[in-house]
């Protein structure tokens, strides 16, 4: 047993510790303990008792979540997502624990998660950089992008040669294909 400084006195002379910074599971609603224990009831009947624990990589669970939380918020009310998102999001915070080795989801620098998180958060409006610069200096489109979609390839007079991108400038003359 650990020894706290910190101590509680109980009516009729009980002495313990504090409650102080530690987890508070009996603040967790009945109702979300309830309809978890049903949704893991299922699965226990369906695949076996603790089957979940042998672990699943962790893109496998977050798809699960994430189609889970679409049909709850397309209003489906075949089967209980609320307690489907609850359980995968607990399945996801012990394979942090007991399966690390199976967290396959995409790694970012600090740089990219800070510029993910300026997008989520608001602060930053503009579009990303465009990989097809430079632009056409009549459209605006840009000019050196390939992969034209419709077989046909431009030349734009205000810019110069350009392959594969369709777009509606003024000023270009159309290449024919050979």
């Amino acid at each position: 047993m650990q020894f706290n400084e910190k101590k509680t006195y109980i009516e009729g002379g009980a002495t313990r510790d504090t409650n102080e910074g530690k987890p508070r599971p009996g603040l967790i609603s009945p109702v979300l303990s309830a309809r978890v224990g049903q949704w893991v009831a299922q699965g226990s009947a369906k695949y076996g008792d603790n089957n979940w624990r042998k672990g699943f990589p962790f893109s496998v669970v977050l798809d699960s979540l994430e189609r889970h939380t679409l049909k709850f918020k397309l209003g489906m009310k075949d089967e209980d997502h609320l307690a489907a998102i609850a359980v995968n999001a607990m399945m996801l915070m012990e394979y942090e624990v007991t399966h690390k080795e199976n967290d396959d989801l995409m790694k970012y620098t600090d740089e990219e998660r800070a510029e993910i998180m300026q997008w989520l958060e608001g602060e930053k409006e503009e579009k990303p950089e465009d990989d097809h610069e430079p632009l056409c200096e009549t459209c605006k489109f840009a000019t050196d992008a390939v992969g034209n979609p419709y077989g046909i390839t431009y030349k734009c007079d205000k810019f110069g040669a350009t392959e594969g991108y369709v777009h509606e400038c003024t000023s270009y003359d159309k290449i024919e294909d050979e």
